[in-house]
């Protein structure tokens, strides 16, 4: 497990731009990705619906802001890691949940 209250340089800040980037830190894979206000954001590289690696997704200019899309079935999460679109049912609002 990482230690997730410490700091871990895992990319150059320029390479964390308009795309997803995998990473590995300590054996885990990542996913970094800036949502519209620049923040950057790592998460695991793991959709939690069908296990896709988010790293293959887009991020994504929504109403509410930059999401993060899996590649897999569309899914959408917004900068906290709660779910919030799911493609295949427009009218489904997902429970809120812990980031990927």
């Amino acid at each position: 497990m990482i230690e997730r209250q410490l700091w871990h340089p895992v990319a150059l800040i320029e390479d964390v731009a308009e795309a997803p980037v995998p990473v590995r830190l300590l054996g885990e894979s990542l996913v970094l990705w800036r949502d519209d206000a620049a923040a950057v954001h790592a998460w695991t590289d793991r959709c939690p619906h069908r296990g896709a690696q988010l790293s293959l997704g887009k991020v994504v200019n929504c109403e509410g802001g930059a999401r993060l899309e899996c590649p897999y079935h569309g899914w959408r999460f917004e900068a906290g890691g709660r779910c919030v679109e799911v493609p295949a049912l427009p009218t489904f609002v997902p429970r809120p949940r812990t980031a990927p």
